[in-house]
């Protein structure tokens, strides 16, 4: 589901996740994919329940911290000004629901590296990992 963009303050950034696959081609520079947060939702259903009609986002209320994955990686030490929640998903695994926030980044006010250093496969290699790690995400909520 993906609710009205919602803000996350830079307070509420816990830690940065950051991919260092060395398999990337060209040694590549190691990129932020996400981003833990305190959870806006914590032991509050009623900000969740005004997102969606069906109690589909009621367990966003339950964790402290969410791990957002980013829909628009960074490069290790850019910094940004915030950033914003953009989807809210869960997929049900027998008695397990797994929870799945997505965020974006909202203005870059510091680019520390340069992206010149990355080439075309660079760049297809990383889009390629994250679209095979979308289609595992679709996959497993295909199978409710």
């Amino acid at each position: 589901m993906n609710p009205p963009a919602m803000e996350v303050p830079l307070g509420s950034v816990i830690a940065e996740i950051r991919d260092t696959n060395p398999a990337r081609p060209g040694g590549g520079l190691a990129a932020v994919s996400g981003i833990v947060i305190k959870n806006p939702f914590f032991r509050n259903p009623k900000t969740a329940a005004k997102l969606s009609k069906n109690k589909e986002l009621l367990p966003f209320a339950e964790p402290e911290y969410l791990i957002c994955t980013l829909d628009d990686w960074l490069d290790a030490g850019d910094e940004v000004d915030g950033y914003e929640m953009t989807g809210l998903e869960t997929v049900t695994m027998g008695e397990a629901i797994l929870l799945h926030p997505r965020c974006t980044w909202k203005n870059l006010i510091k680019r520390v590296a340069s992206s010149k250093g990355r080439n075309l496969d660079d760049l297809h290699s990383e889009w390629k990992r994250r679209d095979d790690f979308l289609e595992q995400i679709e996959k497993v909520s295909a199978r409710r």
